[in-house]
C-alpha cells in the first residue's frame, strides 16, 4: 500500500511540474516553443576551423619564461651554483640579472641563468681558545694557523684543494703573535682588505 501511494504522490508531482509553465500565467506559452540545436545558426567553414578558447587562459598571450636565477655559493665570491648541472660557475664581472650559458651544457641557450644579486656571503672563522692565532674554519671546523693576519681579512681556506677554495674572514679577537710571520699555506687575495666599518 505505501508503494502505491508513494507511485500515485510521485505521478502527480511529474505532472505538475509539466503544467508548471501553464499554471503561472501560461509565460512558458507565450515564450513560443522551445529552440532545438539544430535551430541555432551554423558556423561558417573558416570559423571552424579556428581552434576553441577555453576560458581567460586561452585569450592570454604565451609569456616567454625567464631563465633561472643561480645561487650564490657560499664562501666562493664572484661563483654561483648552476640550477642546471649543480656546479660551481664563475660569474665574476658580470651584474645581476645578465644571463651566463652553463658551461655543461655549451651552446644550449635552454640551460643559461641569470646571475643573482651578489651579496657577500663569506663567513667569518671561530676563534680558537687557548692557541692565539689559530682558527677554526667555518666549513669542517678544522684548525688554521692565520698568525701574522689581520682581524677582518678575506683568506681561502686551506684545507680545500684550490679548485674548491673557499673564503673566510679572520674574526676580531685573534690574538696575533709580535714575532710571528705570515703562514706559507694561506692564500691571501690581494684586494682583501678588511671591511670598512
Amino acid at each position: 500500500m505505501k508503494i502505491r501511494t508513494c507511485l500515485v504522490l510521485s505521478a502527480l508531482a511529474l505532472s505538475s511540474c509539466d503544467k508548471g509553465g501553464e499554471a503561472a500565467g501560461g509565460e512558458a506559452a507565450k515564450a513560443g516553443p522551445k529552440k532545438s540545436s539544430s535551430a541555432l545558426p551554423k558556423l561558417t567553414e573558416a570559423e571552424s576551423k579556428e581552434p576553441a578558447r577555453e576560458g581567460k587562459s586561452g585569450e592570454r598571450e604565451a609569456k616567454p619564461k625567464r631563465p633561472p636565477v643561480a645561487t650564490p655559493a657560499v664562501g666562493q665570491p664572484g661563483k654561483v651554483i648552476s640550477p642546471f648541472s649543480g656546479e660551481i660557475v664563475d660569474v665574476g664581472g658580470k651584474s645581476k640579472g645578465e644571463l651566463v650559458e652553463d658551461p655543461k651544457y655549451p651552446g644550449d641557450a635552454s640551460k643559461q641563468f641569470e646571475v643573482p644579486e651578489m651579496k657577500e656571503t663569506i663567513p667569518e672563522a671561530q676563534v680558537v681558545p687557548g692557541k692565539p692565532g689559530y682558527v677554526m674554519s667555518p666549513y669542517n671546523n678544522k684548525v688554521v694557523d692565520v698568525r701574522g693576519i689581520p682581524a677582518g681579512r678575506l683568506v681561502a681556506d686551506p684545507t680545500f684543494p684550490a679548485a674548491e677554495r673557499k673564503h673566510f674572514r679572520i674574526p676580531a679577537g685573534v690574538e696575533e703573535d709580535g714575532n710571528a710571520s705570515l703562514p706559507e699555506n694561506i692564500d691571501v687575495p690581494q684586494d682583501s682588505a678588511p671591511p670598512e666599518e
